[in-house]
This record gives structure tokens, sequence and C-alpha cells, in this order.
């Protein structure tokens, strides 16, 4: 049951209703009210495929087992091991395909269930948390389960901490019209970014990057810088997609990112991007290595664990373990030559573009799954100064035209010239100009502020919008998948 689906939202407007009218019934507990998204939850999970049921129940059992044995006996070793029942699925079917390709020499297929790493992440959380005194030991199997795969997180998003959530889920919650029309806006505001851009950019990136060997290196230079767009207003829209419809059932959550390609640093980016994993990681890894205490040389080994654990995280392949370990390397770099930085003093812009074309940089790792590939197309890429110095030379405007088209990979039948192109680069346009605009307020209250007529105009645009993309072009423009379902 995809998010960008008619089912779904009336999935959705069912299960609001229901949870409104139980919880106003309920005791002051709202144990009725947990149970009934509780199985919500479990029919949204179901419809994306029974097999997956199983690992989901496993984990949460694990996890609420968990709470009693740590609440009595709160030993280590304890712990370890909780955690690691907790992530025996997700080591064997993120890596089982890549361990037997090297010992068996013959990679075993498997499914991959649905939101395993974003469900596990959940689960310690809540196991660590117990353990760690930061919240009590749950007496309710429906509420820690409620908790672990609850529908609007469960396959991509955002984690949530157990000391945030429980206390939430717990909460007995009346009908908000606010809340509801906020979480709405959200929601929308997500699917444009789904549908409006991060699909337009998917078609000219998934172009050129499945003829990397056939590309300029304009083309794959262009295809990168707009890959970090796609993958941001991809899985940023998603984020907004999800916390809009915590936001209709009267859930408070935190934002996930936070203008991440407006961040001076890499550290700063790392604040602002994937927050709830940022968060996490922060927590629950850096933090109990040390942190920043002690030597500088320490605390950048610190550092290159956390961003080596964020590589695996996301897969066995080692084009994610190298951009992890690349993203540690540019944090412990910032760190260590800090003082020549600020003796510097580059204008704010200059850190800004830095920080965006490390991050670029990086990006191509993530992006493609062979080692080589990405070494190949960066060799590319170091031609365009070479295939600029012939675009400016050429004898003709028209001779021009036709480098640029070809230099630039616009001439395919995916994209096209004036239609594709042309709509990619304004539908971007439009929502970094948002994304700009919005970096010191929240976007929600500055379009609140403007008057009636404005504000509604803009509601009816983005609706229509929407509808039509989704009624009228529903296979062109739900075609693509948000990027982090994969992960």
């Amino acid at each position: 049951m995809a998010f960008l689906s008619i089912e779904f939202g009336v999935f959705v407007l069912l299960v609001a209703g229901a949870s409104f009218f139980v919880e106003k019934i309920c005791d002051a507990e709202n144990f009725a009210g947990r149970v009934l998204l509780f199985v919500a939850s479990l029919v949204f999970y179901v419809c994306a495929d029974i097999r997956f049921l199983p690992f989901i129940v496993y984990v949460s059992l694990v996890s609420y087992a968990s709470g009693f044995f740590l609440d009595s006996a709160s030993r280590k070793p304890v712990l370890f091991l909780f955690v690691l029942l907790e992530i025996i699925p997700l080591l064997f079917f993120k890596y089982a395909p890549f361990l037997s390709g090297i010992l068996l020499k013959k990679s075993i297929s498997v499914f991959f269930p649905l939101g395993i790493s974003f469900f596990t992440f959940q689960a310690l959380s809540y196991t660590i948390d117990v353990f760690m005194g930061k919240v009590e030991r749950e007496k309710s199997l429906v509420t820690v389960a409620l908790f672990v795969g609850f529908f609007p997180f469960v396959t991509s998003g955002p984690i949530q901490k157990a000391h945030n959530l429980i206390p939430e889920l717990k909460k007995k919650r009346a009908f908000s019209y606010g809340n509801m029309t906020c979480g709405l806006k959200l929601f929308a505001f997500g699917a444009a970014k789904k549908l409006l851009v991060a699909n337009a950019l998917a078609l000219y990136v998934d172009s050129v990057y499945a003829s990397i060997a056939q590309s300029h290196g304009c083309a794959l230079f262009l295809a990168s810088i707009l890959y970090s767009f796609q993958i941001y207003f991809d899985f940023s829209g998603y984020s907004d997609m999800a916390i809009g419809i915590a936001r209709f059932f009267s859930f408070d959550v935190e934002r996930n990112f936070d203008h991440p390609y407006l961040s001076q640093s890499i550290g700063e980016f790392w604040r602002r991007w994937h927050i709830s994993l940022s968060s996490w990681l922060r927590d629950y890894v850096y933090f109990p290595l040390g942190g920043s205490r002690g030597s500088k040389l320490r605390c950048c080994l610190n550092l290159l664990v956390v961003f080596l654990v964020s590589g695996i995280w996301h897969g066995a392949h080692l084009n994610f373990v190298f951009w992890g370990l690349l993203h540690g390397v540019f944090q412990c770099a910032e760190r260590l030559l800090k003082p020549v930085r600020e003796k510097i003093g580059a204008p704010s812009w200059v850190h800004v573009l830095v920080t965006f074309v490390l991050v670029s940089f990086a990006w191509i790792f993530f992006r493609i799954e062979r080692f080589d590939d990405a070494f190949f197309l960066v060799r590319k890429i170091c031609a365009v100064p070479q295939e600029i110095l012939q675009l400016v030379s050429a004898e003709s405007v028209w001779a021009a035209k036709d480098l640029f088209k070809e230099f630039f990979g616009i001439d395919s039948a995916a994209v096209g010239f004036l239609a594709g192109f042309s709509k990619m680069v304004l539908f971007l346009g439009l929502f970094v100009a948002v994304d700009v605009a919005t970096k010191d307020r929240d976007g929600l209250e500055i379009v609140g502020t403007k008057p009636l007529l404005v504000r509604w105009g803009l509601y009816a645009l983005l609706l229509w919008t929407l509808c039509y993309l989704m009624l009228f072009r529903g296979g062109d423009a739900l075609s693509a998948n948000f990027i982090y379902n994969n992960f």
C-alpha cells in the first residue's frame, strides 16, 4: 500500500475516524486506541507482502522480552545478547547475498523485508533506552510492537527513539482540526517534492547513469549534481509525508531534514540531513565510544567508526562503506583544519559551496553499485574542462547547440530537450527557491501569514497539481519508487 495511492488515502481516513472515535470513549491510558493503531499497522505491513510479517513480529517480541531482562539485570552481556538477537534478521537479509558470493562463490537470492533497517533501529532504541534508564520497561506488548512498526514510519522512517515516541503513543488524543490540516499540508508538500522534482530528476539521472561508458563528462557531472537534489527531494519528501500522517493523528514528530544543502560544513550537514539517523548514531554509537572527549586522534577514530557503521547500515557493498568512510574523513579533516578555516575567514557562501561539492562527490559512490564504475565516472568528469572548451570554441551557434545536447546527454528519448529537461529545471529551481526562503522560518508559518485569497490559492494549485499527476498521469508520475525503500 504505497503512500501515493488512493488506497492509502482511504486507509488513513478510515483509521483516523476509528481512532478518534475509540480514543474518545476509552480510558485515560488509551489502550484501546493503541490496539487499533497496532492492528492498522499490521494491515498496512501485510498489504506490502505477508511474507514480511514474521520478521517484524520477531523483532517486536525480542524487544519486548529485552525489557524484562534488562529491567531486572541491566548487565552489558544481556544487552549485547538482545541487541544481537534484534539485528540477526537485518544482518542476514542485507549481507547473506554478499557473504555467500565471497564464501560460496555464488550469491544466494533472498527477498528483502520492507523497512527492516528502520524497524530494527526502532527496536534497538527501545532495548538500549531501557538499559540506560531513559524509558521504563513497557508492560504492554502492543505498545512495544506499535512503537517498532507504527505504519507511518515502518518503511523508511524517520527513526523514532523510545523515550520520545512511546509517551506519545500513550497519550489520549482528541480530534484536532489544526493538526489534521497541518498534517495534510505537510503530506501534500512532501508528495510535491517527490512527484514534481525527484521523479523528474530521476529520468535524467537514471538515463545518464545507465550508460556511463557512453556518456560524456559534462552529462555525468550534471547527473551527479542533480542526484544530490534527487535523493534530497525524494527522501525529505517521504519524511514530510510520514510526519504529516503522524501529525494527522495528532502525534508530534520532529522534522527529519533541515535545509542540509545550506550547511557550511560536513558536520553541520549531518546535523541537518536525515536527522533521525544522525542523532541515533550520535546517541547510541558516538557517545558510547567517548564522543569528543579525549584527544583529537581519539575523536577522529570515533567519527570514522560512526560513519563506517552508517555506511554498513546502508548496505554490504563496498561503495556504501567507502561513502561512509569518506564522510568520516571529511569530518576529521574539518576538525583538524578548523584553525586554518577560521584564519582564512572565507564568506559563508564559499563554505556552503565547498560543502555541497564534497557531499555531491560522496553521493557518486552511494549511487553507483560497482566500485570500479564510480572511479571510472570520476575520471570522465575530469574531462569536463576540455569539453567546455570545445563547446565555447564551436564554429557556430548551431554547432554549439549540437555539442551542448551531445555533451549533456539531453537528446535522449527518456528526457527530451524542450519538454522534459526544461520542466525538470523549472521545478527544481522553484523548490530550491522555496528551500532557501524557508531556512530560518517554517514554510507553513510563512504561507499562513499570507492573505486568505493568496493562501488558499496556493493550496488549491498544489492540490490540483497532485490530483492531476495521481489521477490522470498515475503510471508516469508514480513510477519511481522512493530511494530509501531499498534500505
